[in-house]
């Protein structure tokens, strides 16, 4: 892996032995032994006509990890 992942959301996966982690409009889905990818999941994202991209803000498990909620909109920083 030679991404710079600087902003990413990351969430263990235990029972599956896996990391996933965010890239704007991808989750990747990493071995925890390996650290090689093993898939991804594209997130359709909204079209935005601003500058500020959309992107994945954050991810939540279920307790039994069968499901994965995926939040997404826009980053904004104010003072």
């Amino acid at each position: 892996m030679h991404d710079n992942f600087e902003g990413s959301k990351g969430l263990d996966l235990d029972v599956t032995d896996q990391i996933l982690v965010t890239k704007v409009d991808k989750i990747f889905i990493i071995d925890a032994n390996t650290f090689s990818i093993v898939g991804e999941i594209p997130i359709t994202l909204l079209k935005t006509e601003t500058r500020e991209p959309n992107q994945i803000l954050a991810m939540a498990k279920s307790t039994d990890e069968s499901y994965l909620a995926v939040v997404s909109g826009k980053n904004l920083v104010m003072k």
